[in-house]
């Protein structure tokens, strides 16, 4: 008996990863909250908590569970036995958690039984499923499977038509900056600036905290209002993506081909007549197969971010070896015809800026294939974004802050401690001085000669073990303790690090200026970077103040970008690295088959869910 279940188990997941119209039509896999599941619904709502006429308070805390569960903090079998026990105790509101999985009578069932509760309410699009090569480890081969998505285009609709947001603030550019890319885009497509939507496009991938495996998020967010909350349209584990030698590229073009189509009708402002890949619209589309006409706005992808590992995938860029480092302009290694090491103003790569078209040329000379992304209406490379928390705060920074700890800590007579790990104690003890008199709120935990030059690796250089807040918080830290040395022992040496460290936080310091000055950006980047070459040239240590590729993004940043596209704090990562953390949290397994298609799937009907909660 036991063997048989276990087959008809199997089967049913094959069924589900392979023929989603089918399974859609199955109860263990319906989309809640379409015209065409209204029996259903009426069925999960029948005697509800809010047709017992529940108190404010009732409600919140069923939603308090209910969020719990969503968010992965607690497990199904843990929320229904809280509802149980809240229940026993005279508590209201949570009559539905307490009879999931039969009453607790099935707990395979009380996942499932939680989902279509928290969608009963569900104003987001239903899922839409498409054909994505993925890796079969059984086979090593690639094989089409049917992954869901959410389509950016229903998800705006959805939330516009909803009142969650305006169309006011969708199209407001607020900063020079953002009235120049608007005024671009709409021009070039011939748009009206009233009803054009300035889209953002964010790509990572995370680690899942418990099984190690890593999670590829897919985002879309509105430029125009940084710090709106993120859209996921789409989720994969990394471990399905190709492994033919083509760097993932055999699954992700074809996403991208999914989200170029998504783009498309975003630039027509109007409902598709079918799929994306011409079949007959499945069974699980039956609600988008009725929709025609036009939204009522238009929209373009404008901005892309991500980090390098992330561009290296999606755009097949070059990494930190390769002969030219850059996308922007012909940088090189330091050996090179232009390279990356000169910092000044008559750097050679600064004559090298790539006209339009000029680098896709050379990548298809090259061989390498162009990403759909780039196919994209009104999207050019210019408008792929270096990204402030990767290129300074993990990058640029923590060299400097590394250089210069362990520069303090090597050398005797001014920090206490005959050795270098009593030093760095003292340096910590001087640090916490600081953070306390500067009141800092984010702080590094801890400091160690292995966070400062790890011990670990014969050729490593100093760089500081920290996150990103911190390292930025650090910088003003760092430069009182440098300014109070450079002071007692007035060496060229060290007025040269303290100077350093000026224009570093010079530069953190514009980024919070209203309005944004980009030339004063542009300065302090030039001066850092000056100053770090003065010191890498005379260090006698090649592993001391080395000169790495990411000063060159720094510099891209800094002095060009920032004057096209605004504040680098605009289109930083901090925002996206929360979100796709949270991603992380909830796609972590606690247990159950995990075909290709459940982790997406399971993830994305969470997101739904957690909009109406």
């Amino acid at each position: 008996m036991a063997s048989e279940t276990t087959q008809r188990r199997k089967r049913r997941l094959a069924k589900l990863a392979t023929e989603p119209e089918q399974a859609s039509s199955s109860k263990s896999a319906r989309t809640i909250g379409t015209p065409d599941e209204t029996e259903l619904v009426k069925s999960l709502t029948k005697n509800s908590d809010d047709d017992l006429g529940l108190e404010k308070g009732e409600n919140i805390f069923r939603n308090h569970l209910l969020d719990l569960w969503a968010k992965n903090k607690q497990s199904a079998k843990t929320i229904h036995g809280i509802a149980d026990l809240s229940q026993n105790a005279g508590a209201r509101g949570v009559q539905k958690i307490a009879k999931v999985g039969a009453s607790g009578k099935h707990p395979q069932n009380m996942a499932r039984d939680l989902l279509r509760m928290a969608l009963v309410n569900c104003t987001l699009p239903p899922l839409y499923w498409a054909l994505i090569p993925c890796w079969n480890d059984t086979t090593s081969t690639c094989d089409d499977i049917w992954l869901p998505f959410l389509l950016p285009h229903e998800l705006i609709c959805a939330l516009i038509s909803s009142g969650s947001i305006g169309m006011a603030m969708l199209v407001n550019a607020c900063t020079d900056a953002m009235k120049n890319l608007q005024d671009e885009v709409c021009n070039k497509l011939g748009k009206n600036k009233d009803t054009h939507i300035i889209f953002g496009l964010h790509g990572d991938g995370v680690p899942m905290q418990k099984n190690g495996q890593t999670v590829e998020c897919f985002s879309l967010n509105f430029p125009f209002i940084p710090a709106c909350e993120r859209l996921l349209w789409g989720v994969l584990e990394k471990r399905f993506f190709c492994k033919c030698g083509c760097g993932g590229r055999h699954t992700l073009d074809p996403i991208f081909e999914l989200f170029v189509w998504m783009m498309r009708l975003c630039d027509l402002g109007s409902w598709p007549s079918g799929r994306h890949d011409k079949r007959a619209w499945l069974t699980s589309d039956r609600w988008r197969s009725k929709l025609q006409g036009l939204f009522g706005w238009t929209g373009s992808l404008a901005q892309v971010r991500g980090d390098w590992s992330w561009y290296k995938a999606a755009f097949s860029f070059g990494g930190w070896c390769a002969k030219e480092i850059c996308w922007l302009c012909g940088a090189t290694q330091r050996d090179g015809a232009a390279p990356f090491t000169e910092v000044d103003s008559k750097a050679r790569w600064r004559r090298t800026r790539y006209l339009s078209g000029q680098f896709l040329k050379k990548m298809r000379d090259l061989g390498v294939a162009i990403s759909p992304l780039l196919k994209c209406p009104g999207m050019k490379l210019a408008y792929i974004t270096i990204d402030t928390l990767h290129a300074l705060d993990l990058g640029f920074a923590l060299d400097v802050l590394g250089n210069f700890f362990w520069a303090l800590v090597s050398e005797k007579g001014i920090l206490d401690g005959s050795t270098i790990d009593t030093r760095v104690t003292s340096l910590w003890a001087w640090i916490t001085k600081v953070y306390k008199a500067q009141n800092t709120q984010c702080r590094v935990q801890a400091l160690t000669r292995d966070t400062i030059l790890s011990r670990s690796k014969s050729n490593a250089k100093p760089k500081l073990r920290a996150k990103g807040g911190e390292s930025r918080h650090l910088v003003p830290v760092a430069l009182a303790i440098a300014n109070e040395i450079a002071e007692s022992h007035n060496t060229a040496f060290w007025i040269t690090v303290a100077q350093l460290l000026s224009h570093l936080f010079d530069f953190y310091m514009a980024l919070g200026v209203t309005p944004f000055q980009a030339e004063t950006v542009a300065k302090a980047c030039r001066a850092c970077c000056t100053l770090y070459k003065a010191l890498s040239d005379q260090s006698e240590n090649p592993k001391l103040w080395a000169m790495k590729p990411k000063i060159h993004m720094f510099q891209e940043l800094a002095e060009y970008m920032a004057s096209e596209l605004g504040n680098p704090a605009d289109y930083w990562c901090y925002r996206d690295e929360s979100f796709v953390g949270f991603v992380a949290a909830v796609a972590t397994s606690r247990g159950g088959g995990r075909a290709t298609a459940t982790m997406s799937e399971n993830v994305l009907q969470k997101f739904r869910a957690l909009s109406s909660l």
